[in-house]
C-alpha cells in the first residue's frame, strides 16, 4: 500500500497528507573499513543532543535550520546546495551556519534542487532539509573533519531503507550503515563516531526512489574560531586605546599629586 502511494507522489509539493505508519527505527552496519560506532535513539530522548567536543581543540556546531525565510508549517523547493552562502527563497546568506555543505544528488528528478520542510508541515516535529524530489539522494560534507556527527533523520514514508555511506576527510571509506526510517513526527536521532579518526562526508542513498528523506538538528565538532585580519586589527586598536588610557590616567594622577 505504501509503495503504490509513494509512486504517485514524487516531490514534496505532490504530498497531501502525512502517512499514519510511522515505522520502527533500526540500524545495521553493512560494512566497516575503519573503526566507527553508530547509535540511534528517539529524538526526544534525554540521551540525544548535540555532540560533545573537546573544548581544548574544538567547539560544537549545531544547526536546526530555523533561520529560514518561509516560516512554520511550509514546504519549498530551494537551491541544489545549502551552505552559509546560500541566497534563495529558503535561506538568506548566513541563514545557515558556516562549516558544512549539503548537496543534492540528482537521480532521475527533472530539476536539481533541495527542499525545506518547516515545523508543523505534515506533522513535522522539526525544520528538515533534504532532496525536494523523492528520487534524489544527497551528501553532507564537512568543511573540517569531525570525530562525531549527530543529526535527526526522517522520511515521509516510514519503514524505508536508506544507506549512509561514511567517508573520512580524504575520501577514504569508513563504512556503510543502513537505517530503517521513521516519519516526520517521530524522527530518529543518529550519532556516528569515528574511532581514532574523523568523518568528512556522509552520503544518503535510498533504494525505493520515493522515500522523501530529510535531516535536522545537525551537530559536529569544528575548530575554534580564528579572528580574521580585520578582527585582529580591531582587537589591536582596542588594546592600544586601553594602554593609552591607562598611561593617560597614570600621568594625570601624578600631576594631581605633584600639585
Amino acid at each position: 500500500m505504501a509503495l503504490s502511494i509513494a509512486t504517485a507522489q514524487s516531490s514534496w509539493t505532490e504530498v497531501t497528507t502525512a502517512p499514519t505508519q510511522s515505522g520502527e527505527a533500526k540500524l545495521e552496519i553493512l560494512s566497516q573499513s575503519q573503526p566507527f560506532t553508530a547509535t540511534i535513539a528517539p529524538f526526544e530522548a534525554e540521551s540525544h543532543g548535540p555532540v560533545s567536543c573537546d573544548p581544548a581543540t574544538s567547539m560544537t556546531l549545531f544547526e536546526d535550520f530555523s533561520n529560514n525565510l518561509i516560516g512554520d508549517n511550509s514546504v519549498s523547493n530551494c537551491a541544489p546546495v545549502f551552505d552559509c552562502n546560500t541566497d534563495d527563497v529558503c535561506f538568506a546568506p548566513n541563514g545557515i551556519q558556516c562549516g558544512f555543505t549539503i548537496t543534492n544528488i540528482q537521480d532521475g528528478s527533472p530539476i536539481n534542487e533541495l527542499g525545506l520542510l518547516t515545523t508543523g508541515q505534515f506533522g513535522s516535529a522539526l525544520n528538515f532539509v533534504g532532496p525536494f524530489w523523492f528520487s534524489d539522494d544527497f551528501v553532507l560534507t564537512l568543511d573540517a573533519p569531525s570525530p562525531d556527527v549527530s543529526f535527526d533523520f526522517a522520511s515521509f514514508f516510514g519503514d524505508e531503507l536508506v544507506d549512509l555511506d561514511i567517508s573520512d576527510e580524504f575520501g577514504n571509506p569508513i563504512g556503510i550503515i543502513q537505517v530503517t526510517t521513521t516519519t516526520l513526527d517521530m524522527p530518529t536521532a543518529i550519532t556516528i563516531s569515528a574511532v581514532g579518526g574523523n568523518i568528512g562526508e556522509i552520503t544518503f542513498r535510498d533504494f525505493d526512489l520515493n522515500v522523501g528523506m530529510v535531516i535536522s538538528d545537525l551537530s559536529f565538532c569544528v575548530p575554534p574560531t580564528v579572528p580574521t585580519l580585520g578582527e585582529w586589527a580591531i582587537i589591536c586598536l582596542g588594546l592600544m586605546m586601553l594602554i593609552f588610557g591607562v598611561v593617560y590616567i597614570s600621568a594625570s594622577s601624578k600631576e594631581v599629586v605633584t600639585a
